[in-house]
């Protein structure tokens, strides 16, 4: 029986904005992969997330491998603290 994690029975929009936030509130800095499995506690949760956020246009993966939150997504989220 595989190993579960705490990031394995989240849902997936749960742990992508885990993500999000990350990238968003941790410093602006682009984060490794390994980086953010760590914190969330699951490879391929995070590596999910990741791929997912890309395809939405929500992150960049910067040519070194490195992740940052793309414009659009830290703008929404400098709107949504207003509310």
């Amino acid at each position: 029986m595989p190993a579960t994690t705490a990031a394995s029975r989240l849902e997936p929009e749960a742990i992508q904005a885990a993500v999000i936030d990350l990238l968003i509130y941790e410093g602006e800095r682009p984060w490794a992969t390994q980086e953010i499995a760590r914190i969330i506690g699951d490879q391929v949760a995070a590596a999910d997330a990741l791929r997912a956020l890309e395809d939405d246009g929500l992150i960049h993966r910067l040519p070194d491998g490195f992740f940052i939150a793309s414009r659009p997504a830290t703008r929404m989220h400098a709107l949504i603290e207003q509310l």
